[in-house]
């Protein structure tokens, strides 16, 4: 049996998915592709394979907003309210700027065409970038230099791409 080498994406079930202006839900996903419900009909259901998916994404006929469904983003949407940094005490601002630090490194290398989302791209881009991560958060910490081998690292994990089945 031959296995197909089109990656697989990840769609998280609080996602925006637009596909030729239509918006779309997560719903389900297996080996062969994805069952996405239309967000504002609940009732139809389309199914695209995972070619199908990596075909529209590299034809930019596809994008994806992270987390627009989630209730604290819905939330901040409906009353037009952003988030103070200076509200949040020291460790939660430097947990939002670790978090910060990985979205914009690895948008900044989709950009320039080194990754992409498929489970093998992030992997390979998690390994690359999470030195340059835990480097930008020890200077935030003041720290002088990199720490000894064998001395606990600071900060929060790296994220993961491991598939999730999940919605």
């Amino acid at each position: 049996m031959q296995q197909s080498h089109t990656p697989r994406y990840k769609f998280g079930r609080h996602d925006l998915i637009v596909i030729g202006g239509i918006d779309y839900r997560p719903y389900s996903f297996d080996r062969t592709g994805h069952q996405l419900r239309r967000a504002d009909e609940d009732d139809i259901a389309e199914f695209f394979t995972h070619d199908r998916v990596y075909e529209l994404i590299r034809q930019n006929k596809l994008t994806v907003e992270k987390g627009h469904f989630l209730p604290s983003t819905v939330d901040m949407k409906a009353e037009g309210r952003m988030v103070d940094l200076t509200t949040m005490t020291q460790q939660q601002q430097l947990k939002v700027l670790w978090k910060e630090d990985w979205c914009l490194l690895f948008l900044k290398e989709e950009a320039e065409g080194r990754t992409d989302r498929s489970l093998e791209q992030m992997r390979a881009a998690i390994l690359r970038l999470v030195g340059v991560i835990q480097q930008r958060h020890d200077e935030r910490l003041g720290a002088k230099k990199a720490p000894r081998a064998g001395r606990a690292r600071t900060g929060w994990r790296e994220p993961t791409s491991k598939p999730s089945l999940r919605f």
